[in-house]
């Protein structure tokens, strides 16, 4: 595993009529060995529900804490890192900071296991991200048998194959509305609600029109098969699929 460096600052935010503390850390990306997939590393990284998955891995953590957590991608000024340097900051605030030694811990030992499991499995996250670039294919030209043939027992029970393709027929083809699809993230799961304990893999869609735009697939590995899941779609209150 290659070393992280975590950074942790304060910074007093003086409002109008308060004082809101916040405090950072600060996590050097450098699990790949070249910027360009620590640039896609640290993407995913801010994608991931990191709120659900304290919820899960830390269910003692009350809403009003969780409430004042928040990530993202971090560029550190030239002056301050070397040029190639790829960081990912948490804040927590508030109410947070009063388990902030448990929230430092627990993200700065999260990122460092995603970041070598993403290491460790890029091959079967590219596998993964090209199949749902032919599932979306098929979903915009309605090629319901060919997404059909990959669901598993799990999205059987939840949904037939008729319903599945109402929902395909009702959503069409979210260009119209959102303009150009392109692809947003990847990420890995070993627990999703409704659904349990597993092994998931996540794939995220974004618009170019409409950044609240969000399409989905999930995915199951089973017996080293995969299976999907699921297909959700987040479409904005502005915009009407019928």
């Amino acid at each position: 595993m290659r070393k992280r460096i975590l950074i942790f600052t304060t910074i007093i935010m003086i409002c109008s009529c308060n004082t809101n503390k916040n405090e950072f850390g600060i996590i050097l990306i450098d699990a790949f060995d070249t910027k360009e997939k620590n640039i896609e590393l640290c993407n995913d990284l801010e994608n991931y529900l990191f709120v659900d998955m304290i919820r899960h891995d830390l269910p003692n953590l009350e809403n009003e804490i969780l409430e004042n957590i928040r990530w993202q991608r971090f560029v550190v000024s030239e002056q301050a890192t070397h040029e190639d340097d790829v960081h990912f900051r948490f804040i927590i605030s508030n109410e947070a900071r009063k388990e902030k030694k448990i929230l430092f811990d627990y993200f700065t030992n999260r990122v460092a296991e995603l970041g070598d499991f993403h290491v460790d499995n890029d091959s079967l996250f590219q596998e993964i991200v090209k199949l749902s670039d032919k599932l979306i294919e098929n979903i915009v030209n309605g090629d319901i048998d060919s997404i059909w043939e990959l669901t598993g027992e799990t999205m059987r029970s939840f949904v037939t194959k008729s319903q599945f393709a109402d929902y395909i027929k009702q959503i069409g083809n979210l260009e119209n509305i959102g303009g150009k699809r392109s692809f947003k993230s990847k990420h890995h799961y070993t627990f999703l609600d409704q659904v349990g304990n597993g092994d998931f893999y996540v794939v995220n869609y974004g618009f170019e029109n409409d950044k609240g735009m969000l399409e989905q697939l999930n995915y199951q590995i089973i017996d080293n098969k995969i299976e999907l899941l699921g297909y959700i779609v987040a479409v904005s209150t502005q915009h009407n699929t019928q």
